[in-house]
């Protein structure tokens, strides 16, 4: 499913609550992506669940939804945010939570 700014757009007001102001760079944020993270997104928003896949670092959209009170698009760029610097992202993680998230079960490492 390839999402089109406009569909991106509406979802993000509409199912996720956003502020309209907050939108237009949270849209572009989430189409630049990597390919295999926003693919995860454009299947979450289809089927609304939260996929084990893809993985970087330990992370996963699943176990990160699981650890940190964030809007599923956050999870999302934050799994990006992994994959391009595991080391700064988690140590942001850590001193905003406390925190490290759950390992995945060692059949999806």
């Amino acid at each position: 499913m390839n999402l089109t700014p406009q569909e991106l757009r509406a979802a993000l007001l509409e199912r996720f609550d956003y502020k309209p102001a907050q939108v237009d760079g949270l849209v572009e944020r989430l189409l630049n992506m990597d390919e295999s993270i926003r693919a995860a997104f454009a299947a979450y928003l289809e089927s609304g669940e939260i996929p084990d896949q893809p993985r970087f670092s330990g992370a996963a959209p699943s176990n990160l939804a699981a650890a940190y009170p964030q809007k599923l698009p956050s999870i999302f760029l934050l799994l990006d945010w992994i994959r391009r610097d595991s080391k700064a992202a988690y140590a942001a993680l850590v001193d905003e939570y406390g925190r490290w998230p759950e390992k995945l079960p060692p059949a999806l490492e």
